[in-house]
């Protein structure tokens, strides 16, 4: 199974969707980062999983939110570059790497 790690502005985004679900309905965050989780333990096992995308990544829609993990596989991790909303400004991520 391939490692994972997540960059900066990544992880940042992470929080700020659970914490924005969270003050939804009390659980909801933490549903939203069981999603990414699950979405995760997938892309390490079978990393071709996300669809080609831009400059070389690959996006893989999360289930039941309307985001998308945008990630490289490279040799020796997956390196998550963006939790992106699917209404957000289209490659707002792409000066990450």
């Amino acid at each position: 199974m391939k490692p994972y790690r997540f960059l900066e502005p990544a992880r940042v985004e992470v929080l700020e969707v659970s914490e924005y679900y969270e003050a939804q309905a009390t659980g909801l965050g933490d549903e939203f980062l069981a999603v990414l989780t699950a979405a995760l333990l997938l892309l390490r096992q079978n990393p071709e999983l996300g669809a080609p995308h831009r400059a070389g990544t690959h996006r893989f829609v999360l289930s039941r939110f309307p985001y998308s993990l945008i990630y490289l596989n490279e040799p020796d991790a997956l390196v998550v570059v963006a939790v992106a909303h699917h209404r957000r400004e289209p490659e707002y991520w792409i000066t990450r790497f």
